[in-house]
C-alpha cells in the first residue's frame, strides 16, 4: 500500500466508455435537439392559446387582431428560414467535410477525429436542424383567414422564439466557422492532440514503489469476435471487475488504434481460466 497521504490514480467512470461512444457520433446531439424542438414548440404554442383565450376573455378583440397582424408580418421571416435552412445546412456542411478533408491530408487523420468530436460541430448542426424543424411546427400554426372572435391561437410566442433561434444559429455559425478554420493550422492540432495525451497519460495507473509484480504464467487467450474495426477505447473498470470476480489477471494485447479482425487475440490470462464472454461485454 502507498502513503495514506499519496491520491491515488482516478478511477474510471462507469458511463465513460458510453460517453466516449457518443463523442464519437454526430447523430446523438441533432437527435436530442430535435425533440427539444418539438418540446418547445408544443410550449410555445400552449402559451399562444392561453395569451389568445385570456384577451378574449377580457372582450380585448383588438389586441387579438393586433397580434393576428404581427405574426402575418412575421410569417413571411418564418417561412423564408424554413425555405432556406436546409439548403444552407447542406452548404455549411458539405463545404466543411471538404475542408477537413483536405487538413487531414495535409497534416493528420486526426484531424477527422476532432472534427467529429468537436462540440461547437455537434451544437452548430443540432441548432440548425432545430430550426429548420422549429420553423415548419410554426408554419403549421397559421390559421386561414379567421376573424378575431373565432381565432384559437396566434403564432406570435412561435415565431418571436424562431427569430431567437435564427440570432443563435448565426451566432454558432460564426464560433463554427473559426474552430473550423483552426482545424487547418499546425498549432491547434498539435495542441489539441498534446492535451489528449496528457489528458490520457494523466488516468493511467502508475505502479507502486515496490516496482512491477511478476505476471504468473499465461493460461489462455480471449479472441475478438466481433465486426473488423479499430481500438477506439477499452472499458477498464469492466475488465478489472471481471479479473478480480475470476481471480485472474488480464493483459490488453492490442494497442488503442490498433486495427483487430475476428478471432484476433485481445485479452491475454495469467493465473486461471478466462472470464466469460457475458462478464467481459
Amino acid at each position: 500500500m502507498g502513503d495514506e497521504g499519496q491520491v491515488g490514480p482516478r478511477r474510471p467512470r462507469a458511463l465513460s466508455p458510453l460517453r466516449e461512444h457518443l463523442r464519437d457520433t454526430f447523430w446523438f446531439a441533432p437527435t436530442v435537439e430535435l425533440m427539444g424542438a418539438v418540446v418547445l414548440w408544443l410550449a410555445a404554442m400552449a402559451a399562444d392559446a392561453e395569451i389568445v383565450a385570456y384577451l378574449k376573455g377580457e372582450g380585448a378583440y383588438g389586441e387579438v387582431e393586433d397580434l393576428m397582424s404581427v405574426a402575418d408580418d412575421a410569417r413571411t421571416i418564418v417561412t423564408t428560414v424554413s425555405s432556406a435552412m436546409m439548403t444552407f445546412i447542406g452548404v455549411v456542411f458539405s463545404i466543411s467535410l471538404v475542408a477537413v478533408q483536405m487538413a487531414s491530408g495535409q497534416l493528420t487523420p486526426r484531424v477527422v477525429r476532432i472534427f467529429v468530436r468537436s462540440r461547437i460541430s455537434k451544437a452548430t448542426l443540432a441548432v440548425f436542424l432545430a430550426t429548420f424543424l422549429f420553423s415548419l411546427l410554426v408554419l403549421t400554426s397559421y390559421e386561414s383567414e379567421t376573424p378575431a372572435r373565432e381565432v384559437e391561437s396566434v403564432p406570435v410566442v412561435q415565431s418571436l422564439l424562431t427569430l431567437a433561434l435564427v440570432v443563435l444559429s448565426l451566432l454558432l455559425f460564426i464560433a463554427y466557422v473559426s474552430a473550423t478554420l483552426r482545424l487547418m493550422q499546425v498549432g491547434p492540432v498539435v495542441d489539441r492532440i498534446a492535451k489528449d495525451t496528457w489528458q490520457m497519460l494523466a488516468r493511467l495507473e502508475v505502479g507502486g514503489e515496490g516496482g512491477a509484480v511478476p505476471l504468473p504464467g499465461e493460461t489462455g487467450r480471449v479472441v475478438y469476435e466481433g465486426a473488423a474495426g479499430v481500438v477506439r477505447d477499452v472499458n477498464v473498470a469492466r475488465l478489472v471487475g471481471a479479473a478480480r470476480r475470476q481471480g485472474v489477471v488480464l493483459r490488453l494485447i492490442p494497442r488503442i488504434g490498433d486495427f483487430v479482425m475476428p478471432g484476433t487475440p485481445v485479452l491475454a490470462v495469467h493465473g486461471g481460466a478466462a472470464p466469460s464472454r457475458r462478464a467481459l461485454r
